[in-house]
């Protein structure tokens, strides 16, 4: 200030004298003055006055003087040696900054222009000892001050007696009050001793500097000085330097600060090389200084402590080449946000040394994660990383380490040249995850994984290691450490545990990681695909390799499973898939390939059917773009098991391509079954769970060497023979218009002990409106079909209809040599009760006894039959069915009808069977009867003779007879040979 107050003298004295101290001054600290403007200048022996004065500096620096005096004058020119009695006042001093025309001129511009507008000036300590001894005047005073509108003074009092200055000031700032500048000097031609203090309006010290400048030569001094300083009264001198640099930022300090310091200074100040021999030591407690950040949108606030002072020794000041740094003490730095109370978030403890060349710095701290929010929300951070909306709730990070910068001799720029930073978890990180996704149904958000909260812990520290010293070298490198973390959904049940250890990385003119990296996730839900999954598992050595153009990911050691995964249309039980390796693409959207993937399926089971074995999947290609899987792949299996819930179970091999695009789920494969090879094209949307398969089965031949039991278990029929083909189109879920069809030719089916040789037709079923029917009567022959009792030449067309109806229409075959015929006999698949006549023509009761193979019974002649079926829940059952003998009529042969016991004891029962061993009948007529007990009932009449009684006499014999159908098939079935009566069949 008191600088700028003797640029009065400038004035008066800048016609006469340039060389004065006066004009030394004002060009080294504000660059060269320019009088712009000088008013009311009045001119006297004894006083000089100027209403006001007006400078400018080639620095932008403007001053206005007003009410300047000047009381004797001339004692400047004519008697130099008698300025004690010269007097300047000025009524008041302003300085301001010319904003307008710095604030888009850069620091370096600006340094520049001082630099040339104080080039060639030089400053000779003893000379400005000399000069400010003779000429300041004997008193100074200036009434009021203000500096840029920061920073009021005044009256400021300066009085010189002989070679002791004294000056003081009462001073205003807005945060700090008023407080009083205190300025000493004692300029001795040999020792110049100066004593600035700030004082408090109670005349306590706050900021005290004492410095001592001996001369030690003509053209050297050394400096010994000693600062004690509360920072809060530095604050306003602060301020005035920002407003200089058109900073923003305002400075409040704390605490109080103590600097010692000793250096070899050049009699001519501004010859900077010859700083030299420099020694500093600073100490302080609880210092606390903090400012606004606009990037950040907050206030900065730092506290330091030492605990031994912080010592630098250097030998030169410029450039500053220091020769050892040591001392230590702790660090912390808080956000406050919107006036609110700080929030800690690092705290460090220091010590420094120069055990060698290069400086050393110990660190022990914690990063407090949680005011790290502060950087993750500020807009400079989210410009560059706007994906990653992280909000840490809780959570800090301890850290130690080593640091080693450049060598002293370059401290003046200094480098990072080695590091060492471990890091720990002192608690439990957690943290809240909202991630923008753009499609409503992608799997993050229809499972809730987009909006979670996670918890993070540091299970062994990572150690940081990194060697800088080689500029086009540099390398770093991250060793051990394991990080686990548990993300769960905030609104749904979906929740994951990942743990990532023995993490290793290296960064040099490229960069590589590789950790182990296992994911387990308990429960994992997606309500809008009505998906649930669980204790889904995966490991893998992860690699991670970039470079300037590419970045790349490669996994070893790939398993993947999943004890249960329910779909609304499926279920997937104890899965498992394992890789040896996969290389993935990550510098755009991510690609992988994958030479081979094998999985067990465990069990995957529809409504339809299950499905378990091994599934090997070839040249397998993934990619996520746009939150979207795509993928594309051959595959392979030797071995899997279908089974269907009614225990039908198939072994197949199978190949082809499986490929995702777009959730729509396409594949081609072929499956070989035994003898059966099937073609199966289908395609599923992963978003509607829907989909639809096209399968065809080339021409099948079968023989006793090739049947369809080897390809299809469980089934109670078996094709033995004969050729088959089918096709077909299936929707998942069914729809309309869904169909198959089957092609028969010449097959032989073994049912049980049953069998059905020669069957021919093409079969052909579809959905239509939800139910499966045939489209048109189905006709089919069949050369015969033997249940113990053939039945040959069978013609009928099938039918089945809406209600579940299976009918078979136009109903013929040869039967005992005789016809059987019905226009419909009908079964309904749901059991409901159906009602059918089959009528029977000419059958012949010698062909019965023929393949009855009865000992004890024979018989002739033909009979018709009309029989009422009714079809349900009970089976086949007849109630009245009508039996009539065909004229002329025939013969019965019953022998041993009746046991001895029997006959002995009534003799009209002998009477009878004496008749039945020779009878003959010209009618017979009766009803038949047929429960779901399957005992057959036969009411019979007989009208005819026996020659046994009276052969000239008609003898009329009523029977009820009852007979169990199956039992009687199975008997006949167990008498014959399957196997030979089949061939035979077939040969035939």
């Amino acid at each position: 200030m008191s600088l700028a107050c003797l640029l009065a003298v400038l004035i008066a004295a800048s016609w006469w004298k340039k060389d004065i101290v006066i004009s030394q001054l004002v060009n080294l600290f504000s660059g060269e003055v320019v009088i712009q403007e000088l008013t009311g200048l009045r001119l006297g022996f004894k006083q000089v006055s100027i209403e006001e004065v007006r400078l400018k500096s080639t620095v932008n620096s403007n001053l206005l003087l007003e009410g300047v005096t000047i009381v004797y004058p001339f004692h400047i020119i004519y008697d130099r040696d008698n300025t004690q009695k010269v007097e300047l006042s000025i009524q008041k001093l302003t300085r301001s900054m010319d904003v307008a025309e710095t604030s888009n001129e850069s620091s370096a511009d600006k340094q520049r222009r001082v630099n040339n507008a104080t080039k060639n000036v030089g400053l000779s300590l003893n000379a400005l000892n000399q000069n400010l001894t003779r000429f300041l005047p004997g008193k100074v005073s200036v009434r009021e001050v203000v500096f840029d509108g920061l920073l009021t003074a005044g009256p400021l009092s300066i009085v010189r007696n002989n070679v002791n200055i004294y000056a003081q000031s009462p001073f205003q700032h807005p945060q700090l009050g008023e407080l009083n500048l205190d300025f000493q000097a004692d300029l001795t031609p040999s020792v110049i001793k100066l004593n600035p203090r700030i004082l408090s309006s109670a005349s306590r010290v706050l900021s005290e500097a004492n410095i001592t400048l001996n001369k030690k030569s003509t053209d050297t001094w050394a400096i010994n000085s000693k600062v004690v300083s509360d920072l809060e009264t530095l604050a306003p001198f602060i301020d005035i330097i920002n407003a200089q640099n058109n900073s923003k930022s305002k400075l409040t300090a704390f605490g109080q600060v103590l600097a010692t310091a000793t250096m070899a200074v050049p009699d001519n100040l501004l010859s900077t090389p010859n700083y030299r021999d420099i020694s500093i030591q600073v100490s302080g407690r609880e210092l606390k200084a903090s400012t606004s950040y606009p990037p950040l949108k907050s206030e900065i606030e730092a506290r330091l402590s030492t605990d031994k002072p912080i010592e630098i020794y250097a030998k030169t000041l410029f450039p500053f080449k220091a020769q050892s740094i040591k001392g230590n003490g702790q660090l912390e730095i808080f956000l406050r946000e919107n006036g609110a109370n700080s929030s800690p978030l690092i705290d460090i403890k220091f010590d420094s040394s120069t055990p060698g060349a290069s400086p050393e710095l110990a660190i022990e701290g914690i990063l407090y994660l949680n005011t790290a929010n502060t950087v993750l929300h500020s807009p400079e951070f989210l410009r560059h990383f706007p994906a990653l909306p992280l909000n840490i709730t809780k959570g800090k990070v301890a850290f130690q380490g080593h640091l080693q910068s450049s060598s002293l001799s370059s401290i003046s720029t200094p480098r990072l040249n080695r590091f060492r930073l471990d890091l720990t978890s002192s608690e439990t990180l957690y943290l809240d995850i909202s991630l923008p996704i753009s499609q409503e149904d992608s799997l993050l958000h229809t499972t809730g994984l987009h909006h979670s909260r996670a918890q993070v812990n540091i299970t062994e520290a990572i150690s940081i290691t990194g060697d800088l010293t080689d500029s086009s070298r540099r390398e770093i490198k991250v060793s051990k450490g394991a990080i686990t973390g548990k993300i769960e959904a905030i609104n749904t049940e979906s929740s994951a545990l990942i743990t990532a250890s023995d993490i290793q990385c290296r960064h040099a003119n490229t960069t590589s990681c590789h950790f182990e990296l296992e994911t387990r996730v308990p429960r994992f839900i997606d309500h809008t695909k009505e998906l649930t999954a669980t204790n889904l598992y995966s490991s893998a050595k992860v690699q991670i390799l970039s470079d300037r153009v590419d970045r790349n990911l490669k996994l070893e050691n790939i398993k993947l499973s999943a004890g249960k995964i329910d779909t609304s249309t499926l279920e997937v039980s104890d899965i498992t898939l394992e890789a040896p390796s996969a290389y993935c693409e990550i510098a755009g959207p991510l690609t992988c390939t994958i030479r081979t993937i094998n999985s067990q399926l465990g069990t995957v089971t529809s409504e339809q059917a299950s499905l378990s074995g091994t599934l090997n999947f070839i040249d397998s290609k993934v990619a996520l773009n746009n939150e979207l899987i795509s993928f594309d792949s051959a595959f392979e299996t030797s071995h899997l098991e279908l089974e269907t819930p009614e225990k039908y179970s198939v072994s197949a091999a199978a190949k082809g391509k499986l490929s995702l695009q777009n959730n729509q789920l396409v594949s081609h494969s072929q499956i070989v079954a035994g003898p059966v090879e099937i073609e199966l094209n289908g395609h599923y949307d992963l978003l509607t769970s829907s989909g639809k398969l096209k399968f065809s089965i080339p021409d099948v031949t079968f023989n006793t060497g090739k049947t369809l039991s080897e390809t299809l278990q469980g089934l109670p029929a078996d094709i033995v023979s004969g050729t088959l083909s089918a096709g077909g189109s299936l929707s998942f879920p069914p729809q309309s218009g869904d169909n198959f069809y089957i092609n028969l030719l010449d097959i032989a089916v073994i049912y049980k002990e049953s069998f059905a040789t020669g069957i021919v037709g093409k079969l052909e079923i579809e959905n239509k409106d939800g139910h499966w029917i045939t489209p048109v009567p189905s006709p089919l022959s069949i050369a015969s079909i033997n249940a113990g009792l053939p039945l040959e030449k069978i013609q009928l067309s099938l039918q089945l209809d809406k209600q579940k109806d299976i009918t078979l229409q136009q109903f013929s075959a040869d039967f005992l040599r005789g016809r059987v015929t019905s226009e419909a006999l009908v079964w309904n698949l749901n059991q409901e009760s159906r009602k059918s006549t089959l009528s029977a023509q000419g059958v012949s009761l010698e062909a019965l006894t023929e393949v009855t193979h009865s000992e004890n019974f024979a018989a002739s002649g033909h009979i018709d039959l009309t029989i009422p079926l009714v079809t349900g829940a009970e089976g086949i059952t007849v109630e009245a069915g009508h039996l009539r003998g065909e004229a002329p009529g025939g013969q019965l042969r019953y022998y041993g009808a009746f046991s001895p016991q029997m006959l002995a004891s009534n003799p009209q029962l002998k009477l009878i069977a004496n008749a039945l061993e020779d009878y003959e009948f010209r009618t017979l007529e009766g009803r038949v009867d047929y429960p779901a007990s399957g005992d057959l009932q036969l009411q019979l009449k007989l009208v005819g003779r026996s020659d046994a009684i009276d052969s000239d006499r008609d003898l009329v014999i009523n029977l009820n007879l009852e007979n169990n159908i199956p039992d009687m098939l199975r008997s006949l079935q167990a008498s014959r040979d399957l196997t030979k009566t089949l061939e035979k069949q077939l040969d035939q």
